[in-house]
């Protein structure tokens, strides 16, 4: 799956909201800083 960079958003809580090339399809994945 190929994510376009240009649409990554960093939000305050570590959420990431990436979208996919191509697509309407928006994922998000939160990332925890140890």
């Amino acid at each position: 799956m190929e994510y376009d960079s240009l649409d990554l958003q960093a939000l305050p809580q570590g959420v990431y909201f990436l979208r996919v090339v191509g697509t309407n399809q928006v994922h998000s994945i939160r990332i925890v800083k140890q």
